[in-house]
């Protein structure tokens, strides 16, 4: 968390239905991995969060929690 997106990832709007569930994520993009996803902010082009694929998550300073 907090480094610099590589350029070979290629972030995506979060879906409506995520972010109605998690406001604070509304200005985050994201890129799905083999075995995490990734939650970047965009301004900073840095990662904010990263989610394992297998349930365990870690935070960031966001604000947002995955569901």
């Amino acid at each position: 968390m907090g480094s610099k997106t590589p350029g070979s990832v290629t972030p995506h709007s979060l879906p409506g239905n995520v972010t109605a569930q998690v406001p604070a994520a509304k200005n985050l993009l994201f890129d799905k991995l083999p075995d995490r996803i990734l939650l970047i902010d965009p301004d900073e082009q840095q990662v904010a969060e990263i989610i394992m694929n297998d349930g365990d998550a870690s935070t960031s300073n966001s604000g947002a929690q995955p569901q």
